[in-house]
Parts: C-alpha cells; structure tokens; sequence
C-alpha cells in the first residue's frame, strides 16, 4: 500500500485528481484506505476526490470509505471526504443565472418574444428575449448573444438596470435573473424557430398597457427606463477582465460623493 499522490487547497483541503489514481479497483480502495489513516494524523480537514466517468468503477470503494457526492458534471464526479468531524464543506453552486434584454429603437419600438414551449397551466405571454448564461459566459456578452439568436437582431450592451432573485427555480435550486438595457443595431427579425413562436416589434406605450403583458415585464422595463443604471466597469488591478464583471452607477465616480451623502 502507498499514499495517494496529492495537492492541497488553502483550506485544510487535500486534492486527488483523475489521472493520478491507480486504475486497479483493490489497489485504489487500499490505498485510499491507507492514505485516509496517514492524513487523519495532519492538520488537513477534507479530502476532494475527482472521478472521471470512465473511473465509475471506484465510486464504490470510495463511498464504501465514508466518501460523499458533493457535485457532479456530464463527465466527473467530485466526492467529498471528512477528515476532522467538523469540517465545514462548501456548498456547491446554489444558482442559475439569467438575463433578458431591454432593446429599445429609434421608433420607441420595445423587441418582444413569444416562446413556443412554456410550463403547464402557465400563460404564454410576451416577454423580453434572453435566456441562461452559459458557463464562463459574462452577463454582457450573454444578454447579446441570447437575444441574436432568438430573435436575430444585433445589439450593444448599455447597462444593468434590475434583477429578481427567486428560490425553487429547478432542481431546489435558486435563480437570479438579470435585465440589461441594449441598444438595437439592427432592426430586422429573424426568430428562432425552434424556441420561438412570435418575434416583433411593439410600441412601448403599447407594451406598457397591454394585457398580455405580465407585470413583472412591465416593471423591469419601467425600472430601466429610469437613470442611474448600472454600467460595465473595469477596476484597476482587480483581476483579468476575462474573470470578472463590476456594474457601477456612473455617480460612483463622483468625487463630491461624502459630501453629499452626509
């Protein structure tokens, strides 16, 4: 028996990845057993065990060892094991996000979907397009992506200007729901089809009045209409832009801010 090659985390966390695992199912469970014993004498708290699934077959032995399933992907499995009674695990991820858009024209013409599917006993209603943000996705490029490929038009991000934040969306999981204000470069519709029942423009008085309209819509798009909101901002020796996104009101930088506050 030997000890599991391994990294560690700032956390008290020690680390088994896929590729340093040996591929034998009793030389895998005795290993770890023996590995367990020796990082039971450490200060180390947990120990995350990744599995790819072409490694399924040592799942067994490691639940067997007191592992648990702390999250999962299409392709991995990560378990979870304590070594100190108390240990705290993180949560895994808690929420989805989302993101619609307020597209506004030169004609005072708000872009609106229909979708094609909606839940059981729920109204069909016109919405704002947008959908999900993908994995690694920012909301600003998300939001105009989203609303290209369901409606085919092409736009630029303006700012953030609400967001709902709900529980028991799917899976018991939450989901925050954002609304950026875009303006339209381009006017000409192209729906999606394959999620997309009715696509157009429509006056914004119009939409503001309208019964087939939900007041959630109506609200949102009100409260977009309404300055400050919230732009994309880069912060100085934060982090690589490619990591992360700040919405700011424009006032932020207002160096009269204290004075006026007070």
């Amino acid at each position: 028996m030997s000890i599991l090659k391994s990294t560690t985390d700032p956390f008290g966390g020690i680390i088994l990845e896929p590729n340093n695992l040996p591929t034998d199912l009793k030389v895998f469970a005795n290993d770890l057993k023996e590995s367990i014993h020796r990082w039971q004498a450490t200060d180390s708290k947990l120990v995350w065990l990744k599995l790819m699934i072409s490694q399924s077959n040592l799942i067994h032995p490691a639940v067997n060892l007191g592992f648990n399933f702390h999250h999962t992907s299409e392709q991995s499995l990560m378990l979870v094991y304590r070594l100190k009674s108390k240990a705290f695990i993180p949560p895994f991820a808690s929420h989805y996000i989302g993101i619609g858009g307020v597209a506004i024209n030169s004609k005072n013409e708000i872009l609106v979907v229909r979708e094609k599917y909606v839940r059981k006993g729920q109204i069909n209603q016109l919405k704002l397009p947008g959908g999900a943000i993908n994995a690694d996705e920012h909301l600003v490029d998300g939001v105009i992506r989203e609303v290209l490929e369901e409606t085919g038009v092409k736009t630029e991000f303006v700012s953030i200007s609400s967001f709902r934040h709900i529980h028991e969306y799917r899976y018991q999981k939450s989901d925050i729901y954002f609304v950026a204000l875009l303006k339209p470069l381009s006017n000409k519709i192209t729906p999606q089809t394959e999620e997309i029942e009715e696509c157009k423009w429509m006056p914004l008085q119009e939409y503001l009045n309208s019964s087939e309209i939900s007041d959630f819509n109506k609200i949102v798009v009100k409260s977009t209409l309404v300055k400050p909101n919230f732009k994309s901002k880069l912060i100085h020796e934060y982090r690589s832009p490619d990591l992360y996104e700040f919405f700011l009101p424009d006032s932020v930088e207002d160096s009269n801010l204290v004075d006026r506050y007070f």
